[in-house]
């Protein structure tokens, strides 16, 4: 698995162009692949490739063709009709998780009223949209999931979910953490005990839960919205990403 390299938020929101012109809002956040060639990020910008609204949007950006396309795209190829945010990416770029409020992703459409996590493949045509936080026996959980991470290879996906039937047996009412395995029903409650009973507390503690649809990341370091950053200011390295929350 490839080193992650870690970004100026400030710095890629600079290099964010369509044809010629600077993004219309805010662009922030990124993650790289393993070669250095695609950069997954999120923004507002009603001017970016496929955008006409100030909703959060995910993109990846070809350092090669200096292009960015919206990955966070309905069935119909249209900008999706919420905030996609937390972005997370495979290591030769094409496989993307992340997190998103929008009804219209895929068949058939949620309730806009939780977050699920989703998964895009931009080797196929399409981009090969799914949803992953998706319980056994029906699509949508009774509960927002949140926090996506993609494993090296693409295949997994984990994250953390405060709904109660995702798996059989979960009834600590808790907010859990969990791992899937994209294109298939496998998943597995990670944070539960020897004897396979779930947590009694949950995974994350409170003040680095994602809280709501806007929230987002680099790497693996929460950032709430709107506003700025608990970061902002200071400078990401190029190995740690920006520095860790000390304070609630």
């Amino acid at each position: 698995m490839g080193p992650r390299i870690g970004l100026d938020p400030t710095h890629l929101a600079r290099r964010l162009r369509r044809i010629g012109q600077w993004e219309s809002q805010g662009s922030t956040l990124g993650n790289i692949s393993a070669d250095g060639r695609y950069v997954a990020y999120i923004s507002k910008a009603s001017n970016l490739p496929g955008s006409s609204t100030t909703n959060w949007k995910v993109y990846r950006y070809d350092r090669e063709a200096r292009t960015s396309v919206m990955v966070s795209v309905d069935i119909g190829r249209q900008q999706a009709d919420g905030d996609s945010t937390n972005v997370t990416m495979s290591d030769d770029g094409n496989r993307l998780a992340f997190q998103s409020t929008a009804r219209s992703l895929v068949a058939p459409s949620a309730n806009g009223q939780t977050i699920h996590v989703y998964s895009a493949n931009m080797a196929l045509e399409g981009r090969g949209l799914s949803l992953v936080s998706r319980k056994k026996n029906g699509p949508y959980p009774d509960g927002s999931s949140t926090a996506p991470r993609i494993s090296g290879d693409g295949a997994v996906v984990s994250f953390s979910s405060s709904a109660n039937d995702l798996v059989v047996g979960d009834t600590n009412g808790q907010d859990d953490a969990y791992v899937a395995v994209i294109g298939s029903d496998e998943m597995t409650l990670m944070s539960s005990a020897p004897n396979g009973d779930p947590a009694t507390t949950g995974p994350m503690p409170r003040h680095r839960r994602p809280m709501d649809a806007t929230s987002t990341s680099a790497r693996s370091r929460p950032t709430w919205f709107p506003g700025r950053p608990w970061w902002a200011g200071t400078r990401c390295t190029a190995t740690t990403g920006p520095p860790e929350r000390t304070g609630s």
